[in-house]
Protein backbone atom coordinates (compact mmCIF):
# COMPACT_ATOMS: atom_id res chain seq x y z
CA UNK A 1 0.00 0.00 0.00
CA UNK A 2 1.68 3.43 -1.27
CA UNK A 3 0.28 7.15 0.03
CA UNK A 4 -1.06 8.76 -3.17
CA UNK A 5 2.65 11.23 -2.56
CA UNK A 6 4.77 8.17 -2.51
CA UNK A 7 7.36 7.57 -5.84
CA UNK A 8 8.96 4.97 -6.87
CA UNK A 9 12.52 5.24 -8.52
CA UNK A 10 12.45 2.90 -11.72
CA UNK A 11 14.92 1.39 -13.80
CA UNK A 12 13.67 1.32 -16.96
CA UNK A 13 16.78 -0.97 -18.36
CA UNK A 14 15.77 -3.37 -15.47
CA UNK A 15 12.73 -4.02 -17.19
CA UNK A 16 13.65 -3.95 -20.31
CA UNK A 17 16.45 -6.74 -19.81
CA UNK A 18 14.61 -8.98 -16.43
CA UNK A 19 10.93 -8.52 -19.00
CA UNK A 20 9.63 -7.45 -16.59
CA UNK A 21 5.86 -6.13 -16.39
CA UNK A 22 4.66 -2.75 -13.96
CA UNK A 23 1.01 -3.58 -13.23
CA UNK A 24 -1.31 -1.23 -11.38
CA UNK A 25 -4.15 -2.02 -9.53
CA UNK A 26 -6.58 -0.39 -7.06
CA UNK A 27 -8.81 -2.39 -4.22
CA UNK A 28 -11.82 -0.94 -3.13
CA UNK A 29 -12.56 -2.56 0.11
CA UNK A 30 -16.60 -2.53 -0.83
CA UNK A 31 -16.27 -4.81 -3.00
CA UNK A 32 -15.08 -7.93 -1.90
CA UNK A 33 -18.60 -9.06 -1.36
CA UNK A 34 -20.02 -8.50 -4.57
CA UNK A 35 -16.97 -10.17 -6.08
CA UNK A 36 -17.53 -13.49 -4.52
CA UNK A 37 -21.14 -13.16 -5.36
CA UNK A 38 -19.86 -13.33 -9.00
CA UNK A 39 -18.09 -16.33 -8.89
CA UNK A 40 -20.56 -18.64 -9.63
CA UNK A 41 -21.25 -16.75 -12.14
CA UNK A 42 -17.92 -16.92 -14.39
CA UNK A 43 -17.91 -20.61 -15.40
CA UNK A 44 -15.17 -21.30 -13.48
CA UNK A 45 -16.19 -25.29 -12.70
CA UNK A 46 -15.50 -25.64 -16.36
CA UNK A 47 -11.91 -24.96 -16.52
CA UNK A 48 -9.74 -27.77 -16.99
CA UNK A 49 -6.50 -27.61 -14.62
CA UNK A 50 -3.98 -29.93 -14.74
CA UNK A 51 -0.78 -30.11 -12.19
CA UNK A 52 2.52 -31.63 -12.60
CA UNK A 53 5.62 -31.84 -10.93
CA UNK A 54 8.62 -29.88 -11.92
CA UNK A 55 10.14 -33.73 -13.18
CA UNK A 56 7.11 -33.60 -15.80
CA UNK A 57 7.80 -30.42 -17.67
CA UNK A 58 7.81 -32.15 -21.04
CA UNK A 59 4.35 -33.49 -20.01
CA UNK A 60 2.88 -30.01 -18.56
CA UNK A 61 4.26 -28.71 -21.47
CA UNK A 62 2.44 -30.71 -24.04
CA UNK A 63 -0.64 -30.31 -21.76
CA UNK A 64 -0.74 -26.82 -22.75
CA UNK A 65 0.42 -26.49 -26.15
CA UNK A 66 -2.23 -29.57 -26.75
CA UNK A 67 -5.13 -27.88 -24.96
CA UNK A 68 -6.07 -31.44 -22.98
CA UNK A 69 -5.47 -28.18 -19.89
CA UNK A 70 -6.89 -24.77 -19.83
CA UNK A 71 -5.01 -24.15 -16.99
CA UNK A 72 -1.25 -25.73 -16.00
CA UNK A 73 0.23 -25.80 -12.84
CA UNK A 74 3.94 -26.67 -11.98
CA UNK A 75 5.20 -27.14 -8.56
CA UNK A 76 9.14 -27.93 -7.89
CA UNK A 77 7.68 -30.88 -5.40
CA UNK A 78 5.22 -33.27 -7.09
CA UNK A 79 1.88 -32.73 -7.98
CA UNK A 80 0.30 -33.07 -4.23
CA UNK A 81 2.15 -29.72 -3.38
CA UNK A 82 0.33 -27.94 -6.25
CA UNK A 83 -3.03 -29.19 -5.50
CA UNK A 84 -2.44 -28.21 -2.18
Amino acid sequence: MARPDDEARVRPNEIFARELTLVGAVINPYTHHRAVQMLPTLGLDRLRPAFYGLDQLPEALEAQRTGMADKVFIAPHGTAAAQG
